[in-house]
């Protein structure tokens, strides 16, 4: 707390922005008062993953690294099934 002679104080306090929430869902950094996401999560939080659901369509899990696939499937959306791949 500051002691001031007069009434009006000449203290000025300057700080940066926060984010909301300040950790950015703990999937990025707080810069000016903006998340900016880590590779894989998006929005204003950094709470979303880059890839939703139905992206990986009915052969795969989202992650933060993009889709995992079932044993048995490949490609970017996990629907190519390795069979195919093969013949």
């Amino acid at each position: 707390m500051w002691r001031c002679p007069r009434k009006v104080s000449t203290v000025l306090c300057i700080h940066e922005p926060l984010c909301q929430p300040e950790d950015c869902s703990g999937h990025g950094a707080c810069v000016e008062g903006s998340c900016e996401c880590h590779k894989g999560w998006m929005g204003l939080a950094c709470d979303t993953l880059t890839c939703q659901a139905p992206a990986c369509g009915d052969h795969g899990v989202c992650t933060q690294y993009g889709c995992v696939c079932d044993a048995g499937w490949v490609g970017s959306n996990c629907s190519e099934g390795r069979q195919h791949l093969e013949s």
